[in-house]
């Protein structure tokens, strides 16, 4: 049975890495007529820019891996893998609906290798919703449950929340989204795993307990 769910595993993340990633790259080729740059506001201006979070930044698909391999039921890996296409298939349709970029600095000169290679194959555009954003909290949601079944659960979700904060900031630092994109991508990454979840969180307001629950 657990070599059965670890092959499911394997392959629905390969399926969704590929979900993610080709649609993804194939938008960006597509030559809109009109791209609406996304405006910038007052906290964009106070977070200082700093290339060195390009590392934090790529960490985001460690995220999503990291809770399905810690998933022990069928059901609850297929609600986490569903949630993902949902947020991409969403994600996509605003990309072609309404295409948006944001505005990167110009400036690279100092920026490390890995940063230079990320802008270079990753266009501005596809910016809002942030798919690190909805990817990641969505991720972090299921988390909270995924690691419940585990002695020191408080200290993994911490640890979840933490890098989950940092993949956010590191969007922001990196220029690689502007604020409005991150909060519009969290609240579509929420919405869908709180649906996604919704059996497992009313049973866990009657239990009384997020470990009882999964």
């Amino acid at each position: 049975m657990f070599d059965r769910l670890l092959k499911h595993k394997i392959l629905i993340l390969i399926l969704l890495a590929f979900w993610g990633g080709l649609p993804y790259h194939f938008i960006q080729k597509i030559d809109f007529s009109k791209v609406i740059t996304m405006p910038t506001i007052r906290i964009d201006e106070f977070i200082p820019m700093n290339f060195d979070w390009v590392w934090i930044y790529h960490s985001w698909l460690l995220l999503p891996i990291a809770v399905g391999f810690l998933t022990n039921k069928w059901s609850m890996l297929k609600r986490f893998a569903w949630s993902i296409f949902v947020v991409n298939a969403i994600s996509f349709l605003v990309f072609v609906c309404l295409p948006t970029e944001a505005p990167r600095p110009i400036d690279v000169a100092s920026a490390p290798k890995l940063y230079l290679w990320t802008i270079q194959i990753d266009e501005p555009t596809n910016a809002c919703p942030s798919l690190h954003a909805s990817v990641t909290i969505l991720s972090s949601i299921f988390a909270v449950f995924v690691l419940g079944r585990f002695r020191w659960a408080w200290l993994g979700r911490a640890f979840t929340v933490l890098w989950a904060i940092c993949i956010l900031w590191s969007t922001l630092e990196t220029r690689q989204h502007v604020f409005i994109d991150i909060a519009i991508g969290s609240l579509l990454g929420s919405i869908v795993a709180t649906v996604a979840l919704w059996p497992q969180l009313e049973s866990s307001w009657f239990r009384g307990s997020l470990e009882q629950a999964y």
